[in-house]
């Protein structure tokens, strides 16, 4: 139905169930909705204006292209990242895909170290999470993953006087320093220096965030604590993950 239509509604609903369903398609179907994903930000990545409903669209399609794109497709979209209405997804697709490691992590630190960029640092700590992922293919090139612990254990020891609808932005570091230090899989990179780091800041939480915001955080830290000591996740847990690696 993409291939044949130009009703900017109906591809918009498309692109979102096909990315709904990827995941069960052929590689041959996947490639198939990557391509049509790129036939829609042609014009865009082109340089040519775009308005109304096609931006929308267009959103749709960076998302969907990181779900099914190949590393080499999704990097077209890096330079939308400079657009913010594009901004959002693009990091989500760099993220997801494990591409452009540098550049997520040099957006990442740009935030991490700007107070009054709060709503930019969810979405940054959750595209350098998926980025330093070692299950399924390893962690995106590029990252140095000791300054990526650093600037994740600064935020969390000290963005502390915190109103609790702003958790979430926690909850993404915590999950970004839980896959820095993963210790379940083989290659970790990350220096014992850092991993000291990562456990002491996990082990102060309770001290630095009141019990309000540690309700919202406990689910995240627990998963953490498991992965830096490199045990296996249950069920839920593996389940929880996944959930915050949706958009």
């Amino acid at each position: 139905m993409l291939c044949y239509t130009n009703n900017d509604e109906l591809r918009l609903r498309l692109f979102t169930i096909a990315r709904k369903h990827v995941a069960c398609w052929t590689e041959q179907q996947r490639q198939s909705l990557a391509r049509e994903c790129l036939n829609q930000l042609q014009g865009v990545l082109q340089g040519f204006p775009c308005y109304g409903l096609k931006i929308n669209v267009n959103i749709q399609a960076i998302y969907t292209l990181g779900c099914c794109g190949s590393k080499e497709q999704v990097a077209k979209v890096q330079p939308l990242a400079a657009e913010n209405r594009y901004y959002t997804a693009s990091l989500y697709a760099l993220g997801k895909s494990r591409v452009a490691g540098s550049f997520v992590q040099d957006v990442f630190q740009r935030d991490a170290y700007c107070e009054s960029n709060k709503c930019n640092l969810q979405v940054t700590a959750h595209a350098l999470g998926m980025a330093l992922r070692l299950k399924d293919g390893g962690r995106a090139a590029g990252l140095d993953v000791d300054k990526a612990v650093e600037d994740l254990c600064f935020i969390i020891n000290n963005r502390t006087v915190l109103d609790v609808n702003y958790s979430s932005e926690i909850v993404c570091c915590l999950i970004a320093l839980a896959y820095a230090c993963d210790q379940r899989f083989g290659g970790n990179t990350v220096s014992a220096a850092s991993m000291e780091l990562a456990r002491q800041t996990l082990a102060n939480l309770n001290r630095n965030y009141s019990m309000e915001v540690m309700m919202r955080l406990a689910k995240a830290a627990g998963v953490a604590y498991k992965m830096l000591d490199g045990e296996s996740l249950s069920e839920d847990e593996e389940e929880f993950l996944l959930k915050k690696l949706e958009i």
